[in-house]
């Protein structure tokens, strides 16, 4: 009986070890001895809180829901945990849980603006192939004091490290090992650990001691996975972007290949900085309009990809002018239909023709929005016809009168390729259906890349405003009487004429250095001419007595004044005083004499008054011209009273003309204001001898 019962035990104890034995497992990465699965793993509590967790396994994707401290991840496959999702059944509890993890390349979540997650909520990446390095965990709510949260991780090349519990960090940091599993649990406050809590964050930066394992198992050894993979490529989630400046950033994401690259770190750069600019996140933002390349290169293997970004920049201002507008790439230009004036007159797209109904005066009104006003109707705007009082796409482009701001208000966007775009507040844009001649003008939707919207501004130079004419006088001539005329702005360039004192000349602009451009009869040939004189000689008031200096005869000459009574007066001999009645021509010979001290020309100035304009010209004794002047002869032609008149200027006063004179069997002398100018050919300026 007593064999029987030791056999018995025997048995018993050989099937427990068999039992134990069996159940056994081990957990391993690179060379480092792990205690077995089993032997970890958590039972269920008795605790009513429950926390259920999932993790996103690197080729595997989201394995099933796992709970109270039973593992979620691999083991011996080296693959990485991506994300992980916690929830818990609080039970009635005011309790939640709150988490985080340290991504590659991103860190944690909450230094990097990802903050923390909740509910279910994923914690790490999806699709980015970046490993999770390191987890927190925390209970949050009124009734959070009540319990602990524990959880532990399997790192890569440690294997399972210590408990961390509320909130504290569990993994690695500074090594680039990947997370593999990881166990979580909720316990009562102040309940017993469920293992091991020494060194559960392993720092490189830091000191650390080995880990000792709750469980020492048989060691497994696993073959070497520290094999570096090498970079094959590297691609781009976009290869073009078009965006405007001042719009929201625009992100790039690289996907390094193969997927289980060792080493995927990449920059990004821009071919632009004036453009775009871009971060090594890949964000990138618009500065200006225009066209960059943003190119992504791999740390290993310099493997590169690009994305081409096309950016315009809306409400840009041109300078106030006239332009032309022209379709890209083409010659033709926006054009009034006829050079039409009235409203509703259509607006096409015509070959060039250097005329004004292809010319626009842009005006800016302010708010970045212009005008631009039709150079042939300058009453008239470009404008879109309305149909049905509506704005609508493919309405006609027109001129109309300046009274619709919603048609005519129009403002500029620069395009990446340096055209505008021409629109309206209703995102119409100026659009042509052909690049050709003889196309119509309507009002299209806007495409940043569309070349139907394309314009570009060429500026019409402004004609160059005509000189400034001024009447002006010669004067301060001294004793010389004259002045040169030069052929250019400078005592060092030839004469080419001259004016004398008190003549009438017309000046020409503004003064180059201290010459005036001047126009005027020329003293000598009596002809225009045109060139320079020194400013010192040149007067804008009119002289109030142009003209030598003299006593003005006001009454008649007395009978022994020579210059009238006597053989020297060619007319004398027919005058016989003191019963005569003298003559112009009498007179006005003698008064030259008396003035000047010299005769006119012998065998000149002897006939009718109306021949002296013809003696002198034909002679070229003297300058004339039709402004009056002091001391010069004033002579009337044939069809005044038949044989003409002369007389003699004595006064010239508040733009008066006084002369004297005598009139054949009328009067003797008068001395009056300039008779009537009808049939007045000019003067004779006996003071400006040639």
């Amino acid at each position: 009986m007593k064999k029987d019962f030791l056999k018995w035990m025997s048995l018993q104890l050989i099937m427990l070890l068999v039992v134990c034995f069996a159940t056994s497992a081990v957990w391993a990465e690179g060379t480092e001895q792990e205690s077995t699965l089993a032997a970890d793993e958590i039972t269920a509590s008795t605790n009513p809180v429950t926390c259920t967790y999932q993790t996103h396994i690197q080729d595997v994707g989201w394995q099933d829901w796992k709970s109270n401290g039973l593992s979620s991840g691999t083991s011996g496959e080296s693959k990485r945990l991506e994300g992980i999702r916690i929830e818990l059944d609080s039970q009635g509890y005011d309790l939640n849980v709150a988490y985080q993890t340290h991504i590659q390349n991103i860190g944690w979540e909450a230094d990097a603006g990802r903050g923390w997650k909740s509910s279910g909520d994923m914690s790490g990446t999806e699709g980015w192939s970046y490993r999770l390095e390191g987890i927190q965990i925390k209970l949050t709510g009124n009734d959070a004091d009540k319990f602990d949260i524990y959880y532990r991780v399997h790192a890569q090349n440690f294997g399972w490290l210590g408990w961390a519990k509320n909130g504290e960090s569990a993994g690695t940091a500074g090594y680039g090992y990947r997370l593999e599993a990881i166990q979580v649990k909720v316990v009562s406050a102040g309940s017993a650990v469920p293992g091991s809590t020494d060194q559960p964050f392993r720092d490189a930066n830091q000191t650390t001691t080995p880990i000792e394992d709750p469980v020492v198992d048989p060691p497994v050894v696993e073959p070497p996975i520290d094999v570096t993979v090498a970079v094959t490529g590297v691609n781009l989630n976009k290869n073009v972007i078009n965006m405007a400046v001042g719009e929201n950033v625009e992100s790039l994401i690289a996907t390094v290949l193969p997927n289980n690259a060792t080493n995927k770190n990449i920059s990004y750069s821009s071919g632009n900085q004036a453009v775009v600019q871009v971060d090594n996140s890949g964000k990138i933002q618009a500065l200006a309009a225009g066209k960059c390349v943003i190119t992504v290169t791999t740390a290993d293997g310099n493997k590169q990809a690009n994305c081409e970004v096309n950016v315009h920049q809306d409400k840009v201002t041109l300078a106030d002018g006239i332009y032309t507008i022209k379709k890209p790439g083409t010659n033709g230009l926006i054009d009034v239909t006829g050079a039409g004036t009235a409203n509703g007159t259509n607006v096409t797209v015509y070959q060039t023709s250097n005329t004004n109904n292809q010319q626009w005066r842009l005006e800016n009104t302010g708010n970045g929005t212009i005008r631009l006003w039709a150079v042939c109707a300058p009453d008239k705007v470009l404008d879109v016809l309305r149909v049905s009082n509506a704005i609508k796409a493919f309405n006609t482009i027109d001129i109309w009168e300046a009274n619709d701001p919603d048609c005519q208000y129009w403002y500029l966007t620069k395009l990446y390729n340096g055209a505008y775009a021409i629109r309206l507040n209703s995102n119409d844009s100026l659009a042509v259906s052909n690049n050709g001649r003889d196309a119509d003008v309507y009002a299209g939707p806007f495409d940043a890349t569309g070349s139907d919207v394309m314009w570009t501004f060429e500026a019409v130079p402004e004609p160059t405003p005509a000189p400034v004419e001024r009447a002006a006088w010669i004067y301060n001539t001294g004793d010389v009487g004259n002045v040169n005329v030069r052929s250019g702005p400078g005592s060092q360039n030839p004469s080419i004429g001259g004016f004398n004192e008190g003549t009438q000349i017309t000046v020409i602009g503004d003064l180059n250095g201290d010459w005036y451009q001047v126009r005027g009869t020329d003293r000598i040939t009596g002809g225009q001419i045109s060139g320079y004189t020194h400013k010192d000689y040149i007067t804008f008031s009119q002289p109030s007595n142009p003209g030598p200096s003299f006593g003005i005869r006001t009454t008649a000459p007395e009978s022994g004044n020579s210059h009238y009574y006597s053989r020297s007066n060619p007319f004398y001999p027919n005058i016989s005083p003191p019963n005569c009645i003298g003559n112009c021509t009498w007179y006005a010979w003698g008064r030259i004499s008396e003035i000047y001290g010299r005769q006119l020309p012998s065998g000149y100035f002897i006939h009718d008054a109306y021949t002296w304009w013809t003696d002198n010209k034909n002679g070229n004794f003297y300058n004339y011209g039709s402004t009056p002047r002091v001391g010069a002869i004033a002579v009337w032609g044939s069809s005044y009273f038949g044989a003409g008149h002369v007389a003699v200027v004595e006064k010239i006063e508040n733009g008066k003309v006084y002369v004297s004179q005598s009139s054949y069997n009328t009067y003797l002398f008068k001395y009056a204001q300039l008779p009537s100018p009808e049939h007045l050919l000019g003067y004779i300026y006996v003071d400006q001898p040639k």
